[in-house]
């Protein structure tokens, strides 16, 4: 018991020391954390400084890249409007062309037409005109037909009945040549009609 006495009044001053010097204890306690706590929060701001400027320096690659992809597409884009604007302009010259050459067309087609109808008409009066030649054709070869035999016999007739030199004799070799030039004749008129059918 009283060993405990002992140990426990050398105690009392360490005691009352540790319960004086609590606050200061705490204080730098306090200290310390608030120390370890700025460094680690100055050291957590660093890391995300570092990761934001990454992420930002990543952003930025990304940004220029689709600022890149937005020039070249709307680079494209003008390309294309003026393949657009001349292949407009390109359809528009060749339906120009179009409705011209339709409008040629539909003229030559009336043209043909008008043409047909005069070219069947002419061919009716050419039918006609050489069913009428052919007509006379063969009349004018029945007269030619008769005009012979009445001559033939006249020749028939005549020729043992006039001596040589006679004026009957003289007369029918005129009525011979005559006759003569006027076959000569009918035969030419006769080849111009036929050339002139065929």
């Amino acid at each position: 018991m009283l060993r405990h006495q002992e140990s426990l009044q050398r105690l009392l001053p360490w005691t009352d020391w540790l319960q004086s010097a609590q606050p200061s204890v705490e204080r730098w306690q306090r200290s310390r954390a608030e120390e370890r706590l700025a460094a680690l929060e100055s050291l957590k701001a660093a890391e995300l400084v570092q990761e934001l400027e990454s992420a930002m320096r990543r952003q930025d690659v990304r940004m220029e890249g689709q600022r890149k992809s937005v020039q070249d597409l709307e680079s494209s884009l003008t390309i294309l409007r003026e393949d657009l604007q001349g292949a407009r302009r390109r359809c528009e010259e060749k339906q120009g062309v179009l409705q011209k050459c339709a409008q040629q067309c539909q003229e030559l087609h009336t043209f043909c037409s008008q043409d047909l109808e005069a070219m069947k008409s002419r061919l009716s009066h050419c039918e006609e005109t050489r069913f009428h030649q052919q007509k006379q054709l063969k009349d004018f070869e029945e007269i030619c037909s008769r005009c012979r035999w009445h001559c033939e016999q006249m020749a028939r007739c005549q020729a043992p009945q006039a001596p040589q030199g006679h004026p009957e004799q003289r007369y029918l070799k005129d009525c011979e040549d005559i006759y003569a030039k006027w076959r000569e004749d009918a035969v030419a008129w006769q080849q111009q009609q036929l050339q002139r059918l065929k």
